[in-house]
């Protein structure tokens, strides 16, 4: 069984794509969430177990290694160290629809532009609390739909285009 990696125990795997993210405790090794291999990452626990932490984590690494960092933060204080450093913390519900909006806008017209190549930059959008996301309306007419039906298009499109998704629910 793995816990949730400490600060103190983190040490830079020196790719933006593999975020050292738990520490087996049994063997005390860090083991790594590899985008390339793995493109999203969702983490489910109880309050309080670290969900939070993992992201904030996730996001801080990528985000250092040069990938865009966008994040959206229900609890609206979980990610202010983030924001200070020059990340862009989305947490009042109009820019949290515009954000998934043009998260997946932005990745339908990269997947036409790269036209089956490999993506050479990589985007993340971290959302703290993915359950939420069914409330925050996006689209306009009949193209109504939830920000988290949204975002599946990402879930299953979104490697190809360098798109990745890090949440807890």
């Amino acid at each position: 069984m793995s816990t949730a990696i400490t600060y103190d125990r983190y040490a830079d795997t020196g790719r933006a794509t593999l975020v050292p993210l738990l520490v087996d405790p049994a063997t005390d090794r860090p083991r790594n969430l590899d985008l390339e291999v793995t493109p999203h990452l969702l983490v489910t626990a109880p309050t309080g177990f670290g969900a939070t932490s993992a992201l904030r984590l996730v996001a801080a690494h990528t985000a250092r290694h040069g990938i865009d960092v966008q994040i959206i933060d229900f609890k609206r204080v979980a990610f202010r160290s983030l924001e200070s450093a020059g990340l862009r913390v989305h947490r009042d519900p109009e820019d949290i629809a515009q954000a998934v909006t043009d998260f997946v806008i932005g990745m339908d017209i990269r997947l036409e532009e790269l036209d089956g190549r490999a993506p050479e930059t990589r985007r993340l959008l971290v959302v703290d609390g993915l359950e939420r996301l069914r409330k925050t309306v996006v689209g306009l007419g009949p193209d109504r739909s939830s920000a988290l039906a949204a975002l599946e298009r990402v879930a299953f499109l979104g490697r190809a285009a360098g798109y990745h998704l890090a949440a807890s629910a």
